[in-house]
């Protein structure tokens, strides 16, 4: 019977910070980037006001799970800024992870240069001639032959 008291008392501090019935708890922008099941969008991004300098930050932060990594370059992407454009190609030319630089392929290609944007196109093409990784490489083969077919 002790042991349950003590394991029923062990709980009372996650009873104390959980949502009363019926009530969500609150989520939070590293929330919305972490969800796999919730697509981005404008009115998203702008409802948790994930702003370029806050995607940016997400972006950046090493400490961050990969994934929210990758979502916070698909937000940038979804702001089509040309802030957000370089900073995908900053994320291209320099980020440390092959799959942060492989999926700021895919956005450059698909935000930015299939819309025809030069600057997007030419970091594309500057990045391919650098001899990337085998995994950006294959990625920007793939988006370059793509943006290539009409």
């Amino acid at each position: 019977m002790r042991v349950l008291q003590i394991a029923l008392l062990s709980l009372l501090p996650l009873a104390l910070h959980a949502a009363p019935p019926g009530q969500q708890p609150e989520l939070t922008a590293a929330h919305l980037l972490g969800a796999i099941d919730v697509p981005l969008s404008a009115a998203l991004l702008a409802r948790f006001s994930l702003d370029r300098p806050a995607l940016e930050t997400f972006l950046a932060d090493g400490k961050q799970a990969r994934y929210v990594r990758l979502r916070a370059l698909n937000g940038l992407g979804i702001l089509g800024t040309a802030q957000a454009r370089d900073r995908v190609a900053q994320a291209l030319r320099a980020d440390a992870d092959e799959a942060v630089r492989a999926e700021a392929v895919v956005v450059l290609a698909r935000a930015w240069a299939q819309r025809g944007d030069a600057l997007a196109l030419a970091a594309l093409r500057e990045a391919q001639a650098k001899q990337p990784p085998v995994r950006v490489a294959r990625t920007l083969e793939e988006e370059l032959a793509r943006l290539a077919t009409p």
